[in-house]
């Protein structure tokens, strides 16, 4: 996918030098050899060339998808670690009702064996 659209994307700005050079040049670029090149096209080539070297400058759907990337990756470390936060929460819950449970009986141990004697005189 990627490549087809390189490759249109090189074929458009083929079209764009070659309309460029006949306007420029008029009848003379048109009566140009095949696989020749003129002194006036070799920095607009050569441009083109280095406009093409990095995707990412000419081809936004490229640019976008790298982003898309990134953003996922991002939001899958977040939310691998909202799940194990979840997890940690629930084993503190746990531990919680633990202590709460431990400490309804000894509360109730204390209150019912060693309040008698002690208080009602």
């Amino acid at each position: 996918m990627v490549g087809e659209e390189v490759v249109r994307k090189a074929a458009a700005r083929e079209a764009e030098v070659r309309e460029a050079e006949v306007s420029a040049h008029g009848e003379a670029a048109q009566k140009a050899a095949t696989e020749s090149l003129s002194k006036s096209a070799r920095p607009l080539l050569r441009d083109t060339c280095d406009k093409f070297k990095d995707p990412d400058s000419f081809d936004r759907v490229l640019s976008c998808t790298k982003e898309v990337d990134e953003v996922r990756g991002i939001l899958h470390g977040t939310v691998g670690q909202l799940l194990s936060n979840q997890d940690n929460l629930e084993v503190l819950e746990d531990k919680a009702e633990d202590l709460r449970t431990s400490g309804d009986n000894e509360r109730g141990s204390v209150e019912g064996g060693g309040g008698e004697g002690g208080r009602g005189e």
